[in-house]
């Protein structure tokens, strides 16, 4: 299921999640509505060749503009978050 499917379960279903980390995944940033609920940790690795960083650094914005618990982190080049 991976990244996507933890958004969009965590967007069907809100108000089942304590919180989500999904990790390096896009998602659409008109969730954020539903989602601002839901203390979120996002991982994204800066060197990702298959989901640009982009894609999380939209949705990151969208949730805290809509005051959003989120937190962003970009592992660094060659640890294991990558």
């Amino acid at each position: 299921m991976g990244g996507n499917g933890t958004w969009f379960l965590a967007y069907m279903h809100p108000e089942r999640f304590a919180a989500i980390i999904p990790m390096s995944a896009p998602a659409n940033p008109w969730w954020a509505t539903r989602l601002a609920t839901v203390p979120t940790l996002v991982f994204h690795g800066t060197e990702d060749a298959e989901v640009p960083l982009r894609d999380s650094q939209e949705m990151v914005e969208a949730l805290k503009a809509r005051g959003g618990d989120v937190t962003f982190r970009r592992p660094v080049p060659g640890s294991r978050g990558q």
